[in-house]
């Protein structure tokens, strides 16, 4: 399990404006030019798609911060957050966000041992289907455990078995 930390960056010397941040399509209220980690992050939780608690922002070197989702947004992908400037003097001054860690989801289902047990074939075969079941990269449940029994069945007399038939 990973969470997504995103990098924050100011570049050039600000003396003036503010900025907003966006995930998914939703913008934060206005940032000032000269933000403390505690003021981004107070603002990104107030959008509706992050909230109270889900996100941590500490300094990460000077015009740095580290956005670390955590909680409801932890431990799996997040969209890259987007910036929009208007800092000044607008030629040089600007701000952009880049992913340092993607997040990672927990693989819920753990990997069977592998014994010399001739059930090992059909349990190994409903571990991968599962697993890319829990990865998004099979439809639906209902097509799954067709394609789990469809494996099994090829087992022949092991399926009866298996299946408590």
């Amino acid at each position: 399990m990973t969470n997504c930390v995103q990098r924050l960056t100011i570049t050039g010397n600000p003396n003036n404006g503010s900025f907003k941040l966006g995930l998914d399509g939703i913008l934060s209220g206005a940032i000032t030019y000269v933000p403390w980690a505690a003021v981004i992050q107070t603002t990104l939780e107030a959008m509706p798609n992050i909230g109270a608690g889900n996100i941590t922002v500490t300094d990460a070197g000077p015009k740095n911060w580290d956005v670390e989702f955590k909680n409801d947004l932890g431990n799996k992908p997040v969209s890259n957050m987007s910036a929009a400037s208007s800092l000044v003097p607008s030629g040089s001054a600007s701000v952009s966000v880049m992913i340092t860690t993607q997040g990672e989801e927990e693989d819920l289902i753990k990997p069977p041992m592998i014994n010399e047990d001739p059930k090992d074939a059909a349990i190994v075969a409903a571990y991968q289907l599962l697993s890319y079941v829990n990865k998004g990269q099979i439809g639906g449940w209902p097509q799954s455990i067709h394609n789990l029994r469809s494996t099994l069945r090829m087992l022949g007399p092991l399926y009866d078995e298996i299946m408590g038939v």
